[in-house]
Order: structure tokens, then sequence, then C-alpha cells
């Protein structure tokens, strides 16, 4: 039995969950755990793996600030999510007997100051400030000069270009400006995570890649960007990802209310990109394409051995748990485009008609708006760039095209799904060299697409074939726990 965690921007997640390769528990000593659970492909040879249940919350840890700052108060964030699992385990007490180890998946990019301790010591992580997080726009005007202070080969060793949000560049920013609290090293929010639950206070290999520090060929801190940056005294050790980290902490397991003497391993953290990629994907072809919106949007493939690292600032190079590499490129609204035209909506029937509307009855109706509305929306197009682009933070978005026609909410919804799709196949045709096809599916994972019909259709135009969803919801805790049944 795996527990797995998800730490996303707007939502966290416990999940209950096992590999089942007869796909109804016998022979893997799961028999009848099975009240309410469902389940899903795993990989292409057959196995498959039920989720038992999961609880889920809003992760509502976001901390008023400044323009341009985002971020959370991470205590918050953790303990909400033990809270999640301390419910499962206590609802399948026989699943909690069983349970033998942790998985993580977390928010990637952002980056958290914790007390510096040795190695071993035992002692939890206590956070000296809040988690910056990937949504943080603070460096967008001195990004360019700190890429200046690089080589020119950091970025292909790196897989990506320092981009505003991400953790190296606000934590050389901190540096520089006295911001950053004395003695402190830094940790992703799944690597606090998982430091609560062991005490082990270290780095894991796909979030040290996702703040623009980590050689990805080799899988250790970049010391020329290191000492470039001046942010290597502020990293801590670095451990491989999903890979068993430490024993679930006699602390950490009474407050889970585990029995003592199970033997819970807890394993390194895994982005939840390349997590979400894993449990999506597993069940196709090798050569599938995944796009997976969340608050932030994504499209993810693997690539070949021989490929070369692609790293110009909207197409990055990630690396994969227990080897291989994902190209990804991201937007950085995805679906909160089609939140922010919710709330639209609601502001213009609260100002015009003193109403105020759920946001889940407005994402339902804007659902059927948007299908009703015409492929290319009557002319009107949009792009939703409303915080900018990876490879530029003063990209501003635009609607253009209107007509006294088409200004009309179907035809505003339809733009909407149009420009969300158009944006992430854009920087995939451009790493395709604009025409080379790919064998594989196109699949889509996340709520937006499962529940938006025209968001689907959107996507199936712009990449040219049909798009595929996932049927299962929780594809980055599912993707976790196949990560960390491996290592």
């Amino acid at each position: 039995m795996i527990l797995s965690f998800d730490l996303g921007t707007t939502k966290l997640l416990a999940m209950l969950c096992f590999p089942d390769p007869a796909g109804g528990g016998a022979g893997n000593g799961m028999d009848g755990l099975h009240p309410g659970g469902r389940s899903d492909p795993a990989d292409g040879g057959g196995s498959r793996w039920t989720v038992l249940d999961a609880e889920s919350a809003d992760n509502d840890a976001t901390l008023p600030g400044l323009p341009g700052h985002h971020e959370q108060e991470m205590r918050q964030i953790a303990s909400k999510a033990i809270s999640l699992a301390q419910l499962l385990l206590e609802r399948h007490p026989k699943a909690a007997r069983a349970l033998r180890r942790i998985a993580i998946s977390g928010q990637m990019h952002g980056l958290l100051p914790v007390v510096r301790a040795e190695e071993g010591c035992g002692l939890l992580p206590r956070p000296l400030g809040p988690l910056v997080t990937w949504r943080d726009t603070r460096t967008a005007a001195s990004a360019s000069a700190w890429r200046d202070r690089l080589d020119p080969g950091a970025p292909l060793r790196a897989g990506c270009r320092l981009s505003p949000g991400y953790g190296g560049l606000t934590l050389a920013s901190m540096i520089a400006n006295g911001q950053w609290p004395k003695n402190a090293v830094a940790q992703s929010a799944a690597d606090y995570l998982a430091g609560r639950l062991t005490g082990v206070i270290a780095a894991e290999a796909t979030h040290a890649a996702s703040w623009g520090l980590l050689d990805i060929a080799a899988s250790r801190w970049d010391e020329p960007i290191c000492a470039a940056l001046g942010v290597r005294g502020a990293l801590p050790n670095l451990r491989p990802s999903a890979a068993p980290l430490a024993p679930l902490s006699p602390r950490a397991a009474l407050l889970l209310g585990l029995p003592p003497g199970l033997g819970v391993m807890v394993h390194s953290p895994v982005g939840d990109n390349q997590a979400s990629f894993l449990g999506a994907t597993e069940a196709c072809s090798a050569e599938a394409v995944l796009v997976n919106l969340g608050t932030g949007g994504q499209v993810s493939w693997r690539l070949a051995p021989d490929d070369p690292v692609m790293a110009d600032g909207d197409i990055e190079t990630r690396p994969l748990p227990g080897g291989g590499r994902l190209a990804v490129a991201a937007s950085l609204c995805g679906g909160w485009s089609w939140q922010y035209l919710a709330g639209l909506f609601r502001d213009i029937v609260r100002e015009c008609a003193g109403r105020e509307l759920p946001l889940d009855n407005l994402y339902g109706a804007l659902n059927r708006l948007a299908a009703s509305g015409e492929a290319g929306a009557g002319g009107l197009a949009w792009s939703p760039l409303f915080l900018g682009a990876r490879s530029d933070g003063s990209a501003k978005g635009a609607l253009t095209g209107m007509d006294a026609a088409n200004l009309t909410p179907g035809h505003l919804a339809r733009a909407m799904a149009d420009g969300i799709a158009n944006e992430l196949a854009g920087h995939f045709w451009r790493a395709r060299r604009g025409g080379r096809d790919w064998p594989g599916p196109l699949v889509a994972s996340g709520n937006g697409t499962r529940r938006n019909p025209a968001l689907r259709d959107a996507l199936a135009r712009a990449f040219g074939r049909p798009c595929e969803t996932v049927p299962e919801k929780e594809e980055a805790a599912i993707g976790a726990a196949m990560a960390v049944e491996r290592a």
C-alpha cells in the first residue's frame, strides 16, 4: 500500500493506492481493499493500479502580498496535507496496517527557506519564511541581467533558461538583496513535506532542475551556474527522484495515527509535471504527447536518447525519475485562464444585476457556451498571456478580430478555448521544426479538459489529431506512486 501526496498550487491531495497486476487485488495481499476504489491502467504490460480512496482540499495558504509576489504559508500546506492523510488512514485501518511506502508530488519551481541542519540530526525542517511559488514575478525586471552572468552553455546543461518564478533566480535575487534568511537552505514544497515526515533536510532532482540549478545529465548541482548566481551556500544535499529517503519518523507515524513498527519508507519527491506524465501516459505509446491543464498548462513528450536538449525559454528539457528526459513547453496561465473568464462573467453579473453566482455554476455555463460556439469563434481570437510568457515576462495578451457579430458570450468562451490550445500547440510545433509529425496519441489530463468538450476540440484542431482524455483524475499522485514502486 502506498500513501501518495500531491501538493498543488490550488489543491492538495492524499491518496491510498497500490499496484494490482491482476486488476482485482488477488494475490498481492490487498484482497478486500476495494470499497469505492477504482482500477486504472498503469503500464503497457497490463498491470493496473487500484486507488482505494483519496481526500482533497483547496490550497488556501496563499498570502496577501505586493504586486508580482505570490507566496504561500508552507506550514499550513503541510498540516492540511497531513490531515487529509489522517482521514484516509482512520477510514481504512486495514490499509493503514498494510502501508509500506509514501510518495510525494508537488508544485515545481518555487522555493522555501528552512533552517540549515546537519545530515542525520533528525531535526524537522523549520521554515524561515514563506514558500515563494512559480507564479511569483518579482524578478521579471532583473532576469536578463542575471542570465547575462551565466556561461553560454548553462541553459543546455540545466535544460532550461532562468525565468521569473524559477527558484534559482528567486534565490539569487533574495540573497543579493539581503532578503534570504541567514543559516537557511532552500527546499521545494514537496521536499519540505518529506522532511516533516522523516527529519531529512534535502532537495530532490526534478525540483532542483525546475530551479534551473541542476546539471541534468550528471544529476548534480551545476557548480558554474551556482557560483555565477552566488547561491551554492544555500543549497542542501541532493537526493535522487523517488528513491528511498528515510523511514517515517516515530513522531510522524504518531501524527498520522499509524501503529508503531510498520517500517514505512518515505521516498524522495517527484515534480508534478513528471509525475503527471507518468500517471497519464504509461498505458499509452512511448510517443504519447500529454497536455495537462491545471493552474498553468504544459505540453510534454519523451525525448529519444539522441534528441538534443531543448532550452530556449519556451521549451525545456526535464529529467524523468529513473532515467530519460521530457521536453516540456509551459504556459503560465493554462487552466487559470478559464477561471479568469468565469470570474469576469461573475463580476459582470454582480455589477450589472446585483447577483452573486457561484463560480462552479459559471464553469458549467462557460463550458456549454464554448461548446455552442463555432470553431474559430467567428474570427474572434484571444491570446491569453495574462501573466506573460516564459520567454518574455512582459508579453501581453490580446483580444482581436472583434465585430458586431462575434462579440458574444459564446464566441468569447470559444475564443478562450482556442487561445489556450493554440499557445501550447504553437510551442510544440515549433519544437518539432514546424511540420514533423509524431506517431503517438494526443492525451489530455486535468479537469479543464475532462469537463470541457470545446477545449478538447480546440486541442484536437491545434495538434491535428483526436484528443484522448485520461480517466484517472489524479495523475500526479498516481505517477508519484508508480515512480516509488519502481525505485
